[in-house]
C-alpha cells in the first residue's frame, strides 16, 4: 500500500487522466512558452498592421491621459508646497507631436531612461519632480488639449507675464527648455532677475542649430555665458554665479538630477522597484 502511493501519479486533487509535474517540469514548460511568445509578439508588432495597432493604442492612451489632465489652478489648491515652474516656447511645442520631430528624434537624451522625444522627456520629468512640489506651467492659448507632463493654467495675452512672476516669487525650482522667441527670452530675463541660479535648470536643444540660436541670445542676457559649442550632456545646473555646469545622463532622471537636487537640500527616497518603474518608463 505505501508502495503504491509513493509511485501513484494521481491522488485526492488530481482529475482522473491527469499527471502531476514536478516544479523542475513547470519551468521548463514555462521557458518554453516564454520563449514561443517572443516570435509571437515580434511579428505581431513589427508587421505593417501591428505597428499601426501599436502606435494607435499608444496615441490613444496618451490623449486619454490628456482628457484627463487637472488644471494647474487646482493642483496648487489641492497641493501648498513651492511649486515647480516650467518655462518652454509654445512654437517649440507645437513641433513637438509633428512626424518629423518625432523621427528625427536624435540620441541625446536626458538620461538612460528617456528617448530624446521632448513629450516623453516631459513626462518623465513630471513623474519625479511631483515628488518635490507642483509642476506647472501656463498652457498655449486655444489649444483644446494640454501637453502631458506640467499642469497647464490658462490666462490672457495681457496677463501671462504677471502670472510667471507670481510663481517665480513661490517656485521651488524652476525648468527652462532652451528657445528662440521673445517670450522665453522675457522669462529668461526675470529669472536673472529674480531666481537663485542653483534653482534653475535648463534643458538644452537635440541640435546644434538649435543650440547656437538659443545661446546667440541667452548668453547676452544670462550674467555667465553657456559654451560656445553644444555639450554631450543636455541638462544644466547653475552655482550661485550662474557659472553652468552639465549633468551626464545616468540610468534615471532620478539620479541624473541628484547634483541639482543637491545643491537645492532635495534628497529623494530611493528604492530598486522606484528605479525600475522610472528606468522602465513606469513611474
Amino acid at each position: 500500500m505505501h508502495e503504491k502511493l509513493a509511485t501513484d501519479s494521481t491522488g485526492p486533487n488530481t482529475q482522473p487522466g491527469q499527471r502531476k509535474r514536478s516544479a523542475p517540469a513547470y519551468r521548463v514548460l514555462g521557458y518554453a512558452l516564454a520563449l514561443a511568445g517572443v516570435p509571437m509578439f515580434l511579428s505581431a508588432v513589427l508587421t505593417p498592421v501591428g505597428m499601426a495597432l501599436f502606435a494607435a493604442s499608444y496615441w490613444s492612451f496618451r490623449r486619454a491621459r490628456k482628457h484627463a489632465a487637472v488644471l494647474a489652478d487646482d493642483v496648487l489648491a489641492k497641493d501648498t508646497r513651492a511649486p515647480i515652474l516650467y518655462l518652454r516656447s509654445f512654437d517649440d511645442e507645437e513641433q513637438d507631436n509633428h512626424p518629423s520631430a518625432i523621427l528625427n528624434a536624435r540620441h541625446t537624451n536626458i538620461a538612460g531612461s528617456t528617448p530624446a522625444w521632448a513629450p516623453r522627456e516631459q513626462d518623465a520629468l513630471a513623474a519625479v519632480l511631483a515628488r518635490i512640489g507642483p509642476y506647472v506651467a501656463i498652457g498655449k492659448p486655444g489649444e483644446l488639449l494640454p501637453e502631458l507632463g506640467a499642469a497647464r493654467t490658462y490666462v490672457s495675452d495681457a496677463a501671462w507675464q504677471a502670472k510667471i512672476q507670481e510663481w517665480l516669487e513661490r517656485a521651488h525650482l524652476v525648468i527652462l527648455r532652451a528657445g528662440a522667441t521673445q517670450g522665453l527670452r522675457w522669462e529668461l530675463s526675470e529669472l536673472v532677475r529674480r531666481i537663485d541660479p542653483r534653482r534653475v535648470l535648463v534643458i538644452l536643444p537635440t541640435s546644434p542649430e538649435h543650440y547656437s540660436a538659443f545661446t546667440k541670445w541667452a548668453n547676452v542676457v544670462l550674467p555667465q555665458k553657456l559654451p560656445a559649442s553644444q555639450p554631450e550632456e543636455r541638462l544644466v545646473c547653475f552655482d550661485e554665479t550662474w557659472r553652468s555646469r552639465t549633468l551626464p545622463p545616468r540610468t534615471g532622471i532620478t539620479k541624473t538630477l541628484k547634483p541639482f537636487f543637491a545643491q537645492n537640500g532635495i534628497e529623494l527616497r530611493s528604492s530598486f522597484f522606484k528605479d525600475f518603474l522610472e528606468h522602465n518608463g513606469l513611474s
